[in-house]
């Protein structure tokens, strides 16, 4: 399989808006109950993963697996966290109602600008064995959302695993998603904002590189 050459991302502006400058709207756009309605379905898929396919995950300390952790950053290029929004809450409701290996700790949250959720973030950090069965079960709900097309593999960064992306066509428009798979985690991110996979691949990749550091 052909993968993507990566996509050089804008560079990050210096002056940032502070996360708690923002405040979601009281009522979230259609958009974004649809955002939190498939990422909950996305964090289902991997915590399935997680509690159902215990063979995904192994003992950290051992060629490199656990190694790393997520630390969502405060901004990221041009995006605030919207940890507080009713999409990231939604994300870690759905992540609450199952029980991990010891170990795996979830992770749901959400990042945007100007009070609107634009990105979903749905995922585990621990030692995972198996980022392929991770990827897989990630992708897996979102079929139930709408049409999907065929995963595309795109240059994962310095970190190395996998990148994967793919668009969901549903009723009412289309939605974006795109995973990374390691040793340590397997986090999915979707947008409902109309952009190239090659592109979103990219911005995927670099958030993965502001979130996904060393223990």
């Amino acid at each position: 399989m052909t993968v993507a050459e990566p996509q050089r991302g804008a560079a990050q502006s210096a002056t940032e808006v502070p996360p708690q400058a923002v405040r979601p709207p009281a009522v979230p756009p259609r958009h974004n109950r649809r955002l939190q309605r498939i990422a909950g379905g996305v964090v289902l898929g991997l915590t399935v993963l997680a509690a159902g396919t215990p063979a995904a995950f192994a003992d950290g300390g051992e060629g490199g697996i656990g190694q790393y952790t997520l630390v969502p950053p405060a901004a990221f290029h041009g995006l605030v966290w919207m940890d507080d929004s009713d999409a990231a809450k939604g994300a870690r409701e759905a992540l609450q109602q199952n029980t991990y290996p010891p170990g795996v700790t979830p992770l749901g949250t959400a990042y945007g600008r100007d009070g609107q959720v634009t990105l979903v973030i749905s995922g585990v950090s621990g030692p995972v064995a198996d980022p392929a069965a991770g990827l897989s079960h990630g992708f897996m709900n979102l079929e139930s959302a709408g049409t999907m097309s065929a995963r595309q593999d795109f240059y994962p960064g310095r970190l190395g695993g996998e990148l994967q992306c793919a668009e969901v066509t549903m009723t009412d428009g289309t939605l974006s998603a795109c995973a990374w798979a390691d040793h340590s985690s397997v986090v999915m991110v979707v947008t409902r904002v109309d952009k190239p996979l090659p592109a979103f691949a990219a911005q995927t990749r670099q958030l993965r590189a502001a979130m996904e550091v060393e223990k």
